[in-house]
């Protein structure tokens, strides 16, 4: 029988943990994270990447609770220890320091993120390549803080360009796909460009939106121009039907 600090059994507790925060169970999923990464501490030793991988999910899932302080720190203290066993441009210190950028995004420090996001994203052009993941998770990342900065005019053509990327080589089912195209209606929503937005609303929900990206939509303050729209509360109706538990149908 595999004990409590048998390598399948941490990865299990890990696994587990990322099913639950990608459905929006943070607390349980902090949990489940701080339980697999002291056992990799104690078995693996601390600057394992096992354990520095469980250190970053643990981060993004405090900022997801919104504790911003400790999650910053985490995933500098992350950043560090990769950047120092695995080397600056090793694509998992690419990943950290873009989800740096992120985490800075959403405690609201906008020059910051979108300094470290900009530092991220063409070391990835460079190492990893304009079509990677990676890269266009940190693209993506950018558009958005630009976004949030009412810069618009700059970062419409960065959202565009990573949903056009995305749905050529993730394909249009891809989460990843819908998260863009989500951004995107967003920024279209702030322009004033109505129509768009809701035609990019629509693809984002019908192929794959997040349960959290789903549950969120209502009070998204960038779809608040749409509010007045009765498209929106159909939309939101549609949603609502989608997020209903299996049980209760």
């Amino acid at each position: 029988m595999q004990g409590p600090n048998h390598p399948e059994t941490l990865l299990t507790i890990y696994n587990i943990a990322g099913a639950v925060q990608k459905q929006g169970r943070f607390a349980e999923a902090e949990k489940l994270y701080r339980e697999a990464l002291a056992a990799q501490t104690r078995v693996l030793g601390p600057e394992n990447p096992d354990a520095v991988r469980t250190m970053t999910d643990l981060a993004n899932t405090l900022a997801d609770e919104g504790q911003f302080p400790s999650a910053i720190k985490l995933t500098k203290d992350a950043l560090e220890m990769q950047r120092r066993t695995l080397g600056p441009e090793h694509p998992l210190t690419l990943q950290t320091l873009t989800d740096l950028g992120w985490t800075l995004r959403q405690a609201g420090q906008l020059a910051e993120a979108a300094k470290i996001t900009r530092e991220a994203l063409a070391a990835q052009h460079r190492v990893l390549g304009p079509e990677h993941p990676v890269t266009l998770s940190a693209q993506d990342n950018l558009a958005n803080i630009l976004q949030a900065e009412h810069r618009y005019a700059e970062a419409e053509p960065l959202s565009r360009q990573t949903l056009e990327i995305r749905r050529r080589v993730l394909g249009l089912n891809h989460p990843d796909t819908a998260a863009s195209a989500y951004n995107l209606a967003c920024l279209a929503a702030l322009q004033g460009h109505r129509d768009a937005a809701f035609t990019l609303l629509q693809e984002a929900i019908d192929h794959g939106l997040s349960p959290t990206g789903l549950a969120g939509m209502e009070k998204d303050v960038d779809l608040k121009p749409l509010h007045s729209d009765p498209r929106f509360a159909a939309l939101v109706a549609s949603v609502a039907k989608k997020t209903v538990p299996t049980s209760a149908r």
